[in-house]
C-alpha cells in the first residue's frame, strides 16, 4: 500500500504507513534490488550508494489508531 508521489522537484518519493513491519519489509527490498545490482545493501552496512542506482526518497507515516489505511 505505499504511494509513489512527485516531489516539487519531480523526483518520485515512496510513502507509506509504518504499521506491523512495513518499514523493515521496505528495507530488505530495497537491500535487495541493491544486491542484485552488485552493490552494498545501504541499510544493512551504512554504505552510500554509488552508480546509477541511488535511495530513493522515503516518507513513513506513523499509523493513526482507529484508520484502517
Amino acid at each position: 500500500r505505499a504511494t509513489c508521489p512527485l516531489d516539487r522537484s519531480g523526483e518520485p518519493r515512496i510513502t507509506f504507513v509504518d504499521r506491523a513491519g512495513n518499514a523493515m519489509r521496505f528495507e530488505k527490498c530495497v537491500g535487495r534490488i541493491f544486491a542484485a545490482a552488485g552493490q552494498a545493501d545501504p541499510y544493512r552496512t551504512g554504505a552510500v550508494p554509488s552508480g546509477d542506482l541511488q535511495m530513493p526518497a522515503v516518507e513513513v507515516l506513523e499509523p493513526s489508531h482507529g484508520n484502517k489505511d
